[in-house]
């Protein structure tokens, strides 16, 4: 897998220093999202139609591009096939449309984080790639990303609205552990979007155990990476966002601090420490914004606490579980996960 040859923005000690290597965890329950979970009477009518076009549109292309993957060649076929159907029209305008019936009668948070990851996750990287292929067929990289980016997405629509694939979502509960290769294998090179072009990940990992005892809780850590990483794509001053996974403490590892690092330009700079003087932890409560959006740093900070049984945004913003800061000319946004123990 290609990987850009730049040395990493931060050190081994800036890493570390960044959050106490030592985490409250209350309770010995794995977080799953069950809060942030709903069904699909939840939503409009005509939302629920959507979604379930959305749905059967991605499960269409991950088994195009399954395919692919099958026949040893980086062809593309599947997604060539994909592009020339009226379903690919169709599967860009109806993600485009979904949640505005809805938002219509509940405007509460709640339905906004919902909808915010059924639109975005790893749907907003993949329609990227996708309308890329469209205009430009002769760009055929990065079949392994798309791939991802369908699977992924599923199971973000699956864990956001549990009766949407009752079958497959029974499967997700399933009792399975996942490591650290898992997420190496699908970030390592990923490419996302911004508006001058592609942000490509870079991930250093000195993590090798368990993270998730299942794939439920697999892509409720998703559900986080993809977040950050959308923020830093979106901000990327070069293209590039390093992304590093962490034991702490280095020694009977407890947790895994997964660190996002983009550089920003001087204005944008400028314009964060305006806001939050001393850090921009802030930022992870969603009442400031540089975009119309907001939602995807809130979501993250919900679900970090949460995984690690803490109810109150500040008590985890000031003991650490995430935060953000700069460090020279880079934005630096972190957060943890406690490790799953090696299956019995």
């Amino acid at each position: 897998m290609r990987t850009i040859a730049v040395p990493p923005p931060l050190k081994v000690s800036e890493l570390e220093s960044l959050a106490p290597p030592h985490f409250r965890k209350l309770g010995r329950t794995r977080y799953l999202g069950n809060d942030e979970r709903v069904t699909t009477g939840f939503f409009a009518p005509e939302d629920q139609k959507l979604l379930h076009r959305i749905y059967g549109a991605l499960q269409a292309l991950l088994q195009l591009l399954a395919q692919d993957r099958e026949s040893g060649l980086d062809s593309h076929r599947g997604t060539a096939e994909f592009i020339l159907t009226s379903t690919y029209s169709e599967l860009i305008e109806d993600a485009a449309d979904l949640g505005h019936a809805t938002l219509k009668k509940k405007s509460d948070p709640r339905t906004a984080r919902i909808l915010h990851d059924l639109r975005g996750g790893a749907f907003q990287a993949l329609s990227f790639r996708l309308q890329l292929f469209a205009v430009a067929p002769r760009e055929r990289k990065g079949l392994r990303n798309l791939f991802f980016l369908a699977r992924d997405h599923l199971k973000i629509m699956r864990h956001c609205v549990q009766d949407l694939d009752p079958v497959q979502f029974k499967h997700d509960a399933r009792r399975r552990h996942h490591d650290a290769k898992v997420l190496v294998e699908k970030w390592d090179g990923a490419e996302f979007h911004r508006a001058e072009g592609p942000a490509q990940v870079r991930l250093k990992s000195t993590y090798e155990g368990h993270l998730c005892e299942s794939c439920l809780e697999m892509c409720t850590l998703d559900r986080v990476i993809y977040n950050v990483v959308n923020n830093a794509a979106h901000h990327s001053a070069d293209g590039v966002v390093d992304f590093y996974m962490v034991p702490i403490p280095a020694r009977k590892t407890e947790n895994v601090r997964f660190v996002v690092v983009n550089k920003i330009t001087e204005a944008h700079q400028q314009v964060l420490q305006s806001h939050f003087p001393q850090d921009f932890s802030g930022l992870f409560d969603g009442n400031f914004s540089t975009t119309e959006g907001g939602m995807g740093l809130p979501i993250c900070a919900d679900f970090c606490a949460r995984a690690y049984g803490v109810d109150d945004f500040e008590t985890a913003k000031r003991e650490g579980y995430f935060g953000a800061r700069t460090i020279r000319d880079s934005y630096v946004a972190w957060f943890h996960w406690p490790v799953a123990r090696a299956p019995r």
